[in-house]
């Protein structure tokens, strides 16, 4: 009996686990818990971003039918989200084709913009890229600063690595992104130190997108699907100067490289402590390969002013010293630090 019972007692023992074995058996648990949490997000990325694609095509099966019904036209809007802060020219006219607009599974908005003949639809994916689709340029996709700050992945302003063509060939690159100022998602394209320089080229140069605070000229990478284009000085988002690239495709196209030489109206929009004014028509705006950008030297002086020679004319708000007027000045103030050329 008592070699009977001592048995028992062994095989008692043999089935009990030991400490050892139970961390073991949790930590198994964790590891297959983490990948089935990681492959429930990958689903449901995946998901999200069939339906963003699936949401955009939607939208420009509808636009194509929009156009066919206006003269190839289509609603003009110069940068707006659908379904929420896009004008009377746009959500009614769309509406009557989509009554129940697509939406974007988190944030519930796809980006519209256009100037009547050229249409973007844009949203931004799980992976960063942005996704859009151009009537000029049909699908693209890639990271910008932007896409990055929609994402919900900036970390505030700084060095980001971006691929603006994404798959399609140029190297992903460096840049700084300005991801604060009027919303932020802006990227460095030129910086103007001197005041004889003119940051403005026909060529790319990259390395100007990290450029923060020396003399660098480039056009702007036109694998950006950008806008809107920025200037302000690098100390201070106090003074900020915009233009949209739908007000004036001549200008946008100087911007991106082409040489001209020409001081028509162009549409701007300034910022100053705050206070925006604009869009505003301003007279005699010249863009010259040449010798850089500036309203003209015998105009108010408060909106831009960034020409390779002073003016004679000081109607400026502020000059910080005697050589700047005409030279490194926006929004009718002058100062020494860099002025930033940023679009998005």
């Amino acid at each position: 009996m008592i070699c009977l019972m001592k048995n028992k007692k062994k095989n008692i023992y043999r089935t009990a686990f030991t400490l050892i074995e139970l961390l073991i058996v949790i930590a198994i648990i964790g590891i297959l818990s983490g990948l089935i949490v990681i492959s429930m997000k990958g689903s449901i990325d995946s998901a999200n971003d069939a339906k963003r694609k699936a949401g955009i095509n939607t939208i420009r099966k509808a636009l194509v039918i929009y156009s066919a019904l206006n003269g190839n036209t289509y609603p003009v809007e110069s940068g707006c989200n659908i379904g929420a802060n896009c004008t009377t020219n746009f959500n009614p006219a769309l509406q009557e084709l989509l009554p129940n607009l697509p939406i974007d599974p988190v944030s519930g908005y796809y980006t519209y913009s256009s100037n009547g003949t050229s249409y973007t639809v844009s949203a931004v994916l799980s992976n960063s890229n942005y996704y859009n689709y151009s009537s000029s340029a049909g699908f693209t996709s890639g990271i910008t600063c932007l896409s990055i700050l929609k994402s919900g992945k900036s970390t505030g302003n700084g060095l980001y690595t971006i691929d603006p063509d994404g798959s399609g060939g140029n190297a992903s690159f460096q840049a700084y992104c300005d991801m604060t100022t009027d919303g932020g998602g802006w990227t460095l394209v030129s910086t103007k130190v001197s005041y004889n320089f003119i940051p403005w080229s026909s060529s790319l140069n990259n390395a100007c997108a990290i450029s923060i605070s020396a003399d660098c000229a480039s056009r702007i990478n036109t694998t950006i699907p950008w806008i809107t284009a920025m200037w302000r000085f690098s100390d201070t988002d106090a003074y900020v100067l915009k233009f949209n690239k739908l007000d004036k495709i001549e200008f946008a196209n100087y911007l991106e490289g082409t040489t001209i030489n020409n001081n028509p109206t162009v549409r701007l929009t300034k910022i100053v402590s705050g206070v925006t004014t604009g869009p505003t028509d301003v007279a005699s705006w010249h863009y010259y390969s040449t010798n850089g950008i500036s309203e003209n030297h015998g105009n108010s002086d408060r909106w831009g002013d960034m020409w390779n020679a002073p003016d004679g004319t000081n109607n400026y708000i502020y000059v910080q010293s005697a050589n700047m007027p005409g030279t490194k000045c926006i929004t009718g103030y002058c100062k020494e630090n860099p002025i930033w050329l940023m679009v998005r």
